[in-house]
């Protein structure tokens, strides 16, 4: 153990850079003759995942296998590669290379969305296009930092109240304010009238724990002739598809994360997947109805005729209007 010292973890941009130290000759290589290729056909393009990316996987493989593999999407245009690089889920980071320099550079989210917006107009408006920039509407809410709580918002807002909720014998106070407030013609409805203080209500909790402790998670339950359902207050999702999709694969929410309209607007910050307001699965989502899009073969296509018939038939009767 001894020696042994803890180090900082290498942004993409550092790494890179440290890449391009150790071997010029090749990168240089494989960087040009894309150049040229480029240049040839007088056309700038977008790529992802192409036959550029395998070249460099190649080279550089023992090297920066965990840059390469994080890479998503390149931009080219002639001597400058921009890369977006996503090292997790929900986490971006964007790089510029200067081909004749082998010089690596950070770029802002907004730098590598006009980019783009260059790949497709051939200029940039700069600063003259509308930005729009969310992440402030959200900024004193909390919100989870790791991958694997992304569509798990409900587990981590119960864990992040309940770390505040029993801090002190003060924390608990509101809870019991907010329980007074529920009352129906004067009659409170979720506190008995004997539950006067905090102390009283934490003896009340215990002894309701272990009270539905003691029944049988299959008893059912009934609320007189009315029955209970769960319902959710938060947006959800179905699948953790929709959100992130995988380690290696952008999901459909995630990819609205940053984008641009070339002309129109940029979103440098749109959605945001670490929001906990996204779950998986909520209480009370039948999965026979929320099922993955790629589960085609679940889909009711016997009643594709009919609905087509229903919505775009230009018969009219009683049954088309």
């Amino acid at each position: 153990m001894a020696g042994r010292t803890l180090t900082r973890v290498l942004s993409v941009k550092e790494r890179l850079s440290g890449t391009l130290s150790a071997s010029p000759n090749e990168l240089l290589a494989v960087f040009t003759r894309y150049k040229n290729n480029l240049t040839t056909s007088s056309k700038k393009i977008s790529i992802e995942h192409s036959f550029f990316f395998y070249e460099v996987k190649l080279i550089l493989l023992s090297l920066v296998r965990l840059v390469i593999r994080c890479y998503q999407e390149a931009i080219v245009i002639p001597p400058l590669v921009a890369l977006a690089i996503r090292p997790r889920p929900g986490v971006w980071e964007y790089v510029q290379v200067n081909v004749n320099e082998l010089a690596v550079g950070e770029l802002s989210t907004s730098e590598y969305l006009q980019f783009k917006e260059k790949l497709v107009n051939g200029s940039s408006l700069g600063n003259f296009v509308l930005e729009l920039d969310f992440e402030p509407f959200n900024a004193s809410f909390p919100q989870p930092s790791l991958s694997k709580s992304i569509g798990n918002g409900m587990q981590f807002l119960n864990r992040h109240l309940s770390s505040k909720l029993f801090v002190d014998k003060e924390s608990i106070y509101p809870l019991l304010e907010f329980l007074r407030a529920h009352s129906y013609k004067g009659t409170i409805m979720m506190l008995n009238d004997k539950v006067q203080s905090s102390s009283i209500l934490q003896s009340a909790l215990r002894k309701a724990e272990q009270y539905l402790l003691s029944i049988h998670v299959d008893s059912p339950y009934s609320l007189s002739s009315t029955r209970g359902t769960i319902t959710s207050t938060y947006q959800t999702i179905s699948q953790f598809s929709s959100c992130v999709h995988c380690s290696d694969t952008v999901g459909q929410y995630e990819s609205h994360t940053a984008f641009t309209l070339p002309g129109l607007y940029r979103a440098v910050h749109g959605i945001n997947v670490f929001d906990p307001k996204f779950n998986i699965v909520s209480p009370g989502a039948d999965m026979s109805v929320y099922f993955p899009h790629f589960e085609a073969d679940r889909r009711l296509a016997s009643l594709h005729p009919e609905i087509e018939e229903l919505l775009f038939s230009s018969a009219e009767n009683d049954e088309h209007k």
